[in-house]
């Protein structure tokens, strides 16, 4: 359950302690001549700082798109010390993330640089789901992010905060926990992003090759800062947004297509390229691979799948893939029936249900799913010839 903002705050203060350096007082003005000169100073000085934050608010005013939120977001705070599951962490606060992390291997650079893209993907969510018909409630809290540069201790927290084995994942939004912990691009030598893994030792120079991350893509820090993924970053906020906008819900079953589907159609391997059903080139490329040879899911086994059995016939990157493009044709094609299907299952009780019970509720949304599937081929038949 969400804290109102007035006790997340105090639990926040408890939780933190924050040394901020006091600004004294300027001297008051009185009858000596020095102390005139002083104030008179002074006030100029304060004028022409006035001016400067003038001159700033027009720049602003001038701006538009994701340029201009950015620079009306919350500012930086003093960076306060706290410790969870026995690490200690450095905050970076914005209007919508509570961003935790690892001071000694991360800087505040890319600390601020990372608060600057949640925000922006919290912007872009709200607004093309929104235009798109979709009911979301407004997130009143700061929503917790953990970021680590050290494998280990990735892992570590991993298992304590949340009981998960991420060892063969660079990131996860716990949907139990309401949190998202990622290790931060640079820090990890074998990785798996969703369905797309390798291994490269240089890691820092990969930036994703498997999941079509560009380098020059990527926004970089100074020396030794790393390199912020912001596909991946993204992914997961896509789902963060999604279980707490009431979009989906929490402790409810959802097919695969759906959650993961909502992620991947949210990738970008720019801050301007965020959106929602745009394009995917890294998801495309594996899913016309896998139309080719014959290794897509048939719907009526793939709509109710909720989780990828290891060893199986269908590997992770095909079906992410395949949920990347099922998710897109929904909602390219039938977003009215997509915006009743996920209304519907967010006011499901939590807890399974049969795969009798998905199928029914897919097919009372979408209709006869052998018309859809004569659809979806064709869709799929049109993304190969392009």
């Amino acid at each position: 359950m969400a804290l109102a903002p007035k006790l997340f705050a105090t639990v926040v203060a408890i939780l933190c302690s924050v040394a901020v350096a006091g600004n004294s007082m300027p001297a008051e003005a009185t009858g000596s001549s020095a102390n005139f000169g002083k104030w008179w100073i002074e006030t100029a000085q304060a004028k022409r700082s006035q001016r400067a934050r003038n001159q700033k608010q027009d720049t602003v005013a001038n701006q538009s798109g994701a340029e201009a939120h950015l620079a009306r977001m919350t500012p930086s705070r003093p960076a306060a010390r706290c410790h969870h599951f026995g690490y200690e962490f450095a905050e970076h606060l914005t209007t919508h993330f509570q961003l935790m992390y690892r001071p000694q291997g991360i800087s505040a650079d890319i600390a601020g640089k990372t608060g600057e893209l949640l925000e922006e993907a919290h912007r872009v969510f709200f607004e093309q789901f929104g235009e798109a018909g979709f009911a979301l409630n407004a997130i009143d809290t700061q929503l917790p992010w953990f970021v680590f540069n050290d494998p280990s201790q990735y892992y570590d927290f991993a298992r304590a905060a949340d009981g998960m084995d991420a060892a063969s994942l660079e990131s996860y939004y716990a949907a139990r926990s309401n949190r998202v912990v990622l290790m931060q691009a640079g820090g990890a030598r074998s990785w798996n992003y969703h369905g797309q893994s390798g291994t490269n030792d240089a890691f820092e120079s990969r930036a994703m090759s498997l999941a079509g991350m560009d380098p020059d893509h990527s926004w970089k820090g100074g020396a030794g800062d790393g390199l912020l993924d912001v596909r991946r970053t993204v992914h997961e906020a896509a789902h963060q947004l999604a279980f707490n906008s009431g979009l989906q819900t929490r402790g409810v079953m959802y097919p695969l297509w759906v959650s993961e589907g909502l992620a991947t159609n949210f990738e970008s391997d720019t801050l301007a390229g965020i959106g929602v059903a745009g394009e995917n080139p890294p998801r495309q490329r594996q899913l016309l691979r896998a139309y080719a040879s014959g290794r897509l899911m048939p719907l009526e086994d793939f709509i109710t799948l909720v989780n990828i059995r290891p060893g199986g016939p269908y590997s992770a990157n095909d079906l992410y893939a395949q949920s990347w493009a099922f998710f897109r044709f929904l909602f390219k094609t039938r977003q009215a029936a997509l915006r009743e299907y996920l209304t519907t299952l967010a006011q499901l009780e939590p807890g399974p249900r049969s795969t009798y019970t998905m199928q029914q509720e897919f097919t009372d949304a979408f209709g006869s799913l052998e018309r859809l599937e004569q659809a979806w081929n064709r869709y799929l038949m049109s993304l190969h010839r392009d």
